[in-house]
């Protein structure tokens, strides 16, 4: 993306992430990392759309999932794994990913241990 056009959908990609369908959110979410290797300069503000996914509401069936939304909580953690190196506030993922320990999805409680291993985060 030399040209820059990605600036251009930039809004309308990470909208996916505060939507009710927890699929285009992980979706959006599990591309980011190509997007901020790709253009490390947006690595901040990609963490930021990611992030947002805090104060979405995913729905499964027409009804409020929170499960759907530690779904989501788990794509953010492997995607920080890769933006961590890129971006500047590493503290904002580490505390992210540290709460994610403590998740109640297993599978997302034990990757975000593994990924602070990985990016020598301390507990």
């Amino acid at each position: 993306d030399s040209d820059e056009r990605f600036e251009k959908v930039f809004s309308l990609y990470f909208s996916f992430i505060t939507g009710r369908e927890m699929v285009s959110a992980a979706n959006a979410i599990g591309s980011s990392p190509k997007i901020a290797q790709a253009r490390p300069g947006l690595a901040d503000r990609i963490v930021g759309e990611i992030l947002k996914l805090e104060k979405a509401t995913y729905e499964h069936k027409g009804e409020v999932s929170p499960e759907c939304k530690n779904v989501v909580r788990g794509e953010a953690v492997e995607a920080f794994e890769a933006i961590y190196p890129l971006a500047n506030d590493k503290l904002t993922i580490a505390r992210f990913v540290k709460n994610q320990t403590k998740n109640a999805r297993p599978k997302v409680s034990k990757s975000a241990g593994k990924v602070l291993q990985r990016l020598g985060i301390k507990d």
